[in-house]
């Protein structure tokens, strides 16, 4: 996650880290595309705020992390990840928590389908 918030490549530019975060969850544990998923097209779709939709999918990593060592099903480990993915994500996107705060992030413009003439 920090090589993607901060590439060297990139002059230690990049972005905020959610899908990278994302990619390594789903290498630990498969299974955690199945609850990510519809989270992301919750957030993008019906709450149509991408920033605030990507504290939310790696608040869920955390969550899903801690449940499952809890339950004794992964590793401690895998939530200090969790944890700390999620803090360079929030880092990252500081200046849009900023605008949240204010009211002024900008929303995922809805997506429409038209139907050209053609089409009858």
């Amino acid at each position: 996650v920090l090589g993607h918030n901060a590439s060297i490549f990139l002059a230690f530019k990049g972005g905020a880290g959610t899908m990278a975060n994302v990619g390594v969850a789903v290498a630990l544990w498969p299974p955690a595309l199945l609850f990510i998923a519809p989270t992301f097209l919750l957030g993008m779709f019906w709450i149509r705020i991408a920033s605030l939709a990507s504290l939310i999918i790696n608040a869920e990593v955390i969550v899903i992390f801690l449940i499952r060592a809890l339950l004794g099903q992964g590793p401690w480990e895998f939530v200090a990840y969790a944890l700390g993915g999620f803090v360079l994500v929030a880092y990252a996107l500081r200046p849009n928590i900023k605008r949240l705060l204010n009211g002024t992030e900008p929303r995922v413009p809805r997506v429409t389908l038209k139907r050209s003439p053609q089409d009858g």
